[in-house]
């Protein structure tokens, strides 16, 4: 038999229970040069014996005389299995006519993204609890006041209007805001690039206190106080899936995710983008799960609302590709 390395891979395979994975490496050489002991090595591969009688046949067709292909057919044979009177290479179709060497697309995206979501809530909660007992003894919100005090930073009484930049230039800022769906008029049209003073009137405009990178995997922490807008940036390639999260420590953290948002390369809140979820039911929390179509620069900011969104937080991301 040709290609001794893959023939000693497959058969691995098949012994530790990857049959899809041998059936994967099987197809090209049955392409290219089938032979008896192949089809004999794919009938190993299959799932029911079914497959495996149409696989069986195949080798006979190729050799009449092929002892391990003749004794093969005969248990199966008095075990029930029919034989399936398939032409080469679609002697491993099911009955329901699918391939069983290429996988379903729609099933096999459906069963990574299930995957991946176990995964990345799994990360987050382990990062989220690790971060949570550190927090807790030494976590306080006077090295917040600390810096407020030595900045002489003072905090805004309005809400931030996520997603538009504060201003380009040396214009006014509230005259070059990018209108966003959330601050459209009606009858008018968000592309990027394009700016509507009405919506920029209508909006706040917040800088953030801090903007710093976010690290996959790395839980960053701080104390976010009333008034004050942290801001963190992270780079996610497009094809990802993306799970961040948001969790207060903070008996004064009580609707979290209305002062969350998270912003696309341009800028624009992307919040229609993902799926919403928590980590605790009560409040003090935000989940963020969502398949990355564009690749860049994002950014979560959070914003310090009294009574909603304020004390010691995490802030953690994970991605699977």
């Amino acid at each position: 038999m040709e290609g001794g390395e893959d023939i000693r891979l497959i058969q691995a395979l098949i012994q530790v229970g990857e049959k899809r994975q041998a059936r994967r490496r099987l197809r090209p050489l049955l392409d290219q040069a089938p032979t008896s002991e192949l089809w004999m090595l794919a009938a190993r591969a299959c799932e029911d014996r079914e497959q495996e009688m149409g696989c069986v046949r195949q080798a006979l067709r190729l050799d009449a005389e092929y002892a391990p292909a003749l004794k093969r057919a005969a248990e199966l044979e008095q075990a029930g299995a029919k034989p399936l009177p398939l032409p080469p290479m679609t002697a491993l179709v099911r009955p329901q006519n699918v391939n069983a060497f290429a996988d379903r697309e729609e099933d096999r995206q459906r069963a990574r993204r299930s995957w991946n979501r176990v995964y990345l809530i799994g990360v987050i909660l382990l990062s989220l609890s690790s971060a949570y007992f550190v927090l807790t003894y030494f976590g306080s919100p006077i090295p917040a006041q600390i810096r407020q005090w030595l900045s002489g930073e003072q905090p805004s009484s309005s809400r931030p209007d996520f997603g538009r930049p504060v201003g380009l230039g040396e214009g006014d800022p509230a005259e070059e805001t990018p209108s966003t769906p959330g601050g459209m008029t009606p009858g008018t049209e968000a592309t990027p690039g394009s700016y509507s003073t009405q919506a920029a009137s209508e909006g706040v405009q917040v800088r953030p206190q801090k903007t710093e990178p976010l690290s996959e995997g790395s839980p960053a922490s701080d104390v976010l106080d009333a008034g004050f807008l942290h801001e963190y940036t992270f780079d996610v390639a497009a094809g990802a899936e993306l799970a961040l999260a948001v969790q207060f420590f903070s008996p004064s953290a009580k609707v979290v995710s209305r002062n969350v948002a998270i912003l696309d390369p341009d800028g624009y809140n992307a919040d229609a983008m993902y799926e919403r979820s928590q980590i605790l039911v009560d409040g003090s929390s935000v989940a963020f799960i969502c398949a990355i179509t564009r690749g860049g620069q994002y950014k979560v900011q959070i914003w310090g609302q009294p009574g909603e969104s304020t004390g010691v937080y995490v802030v953690t991301y994970d991605v699977a590709r």
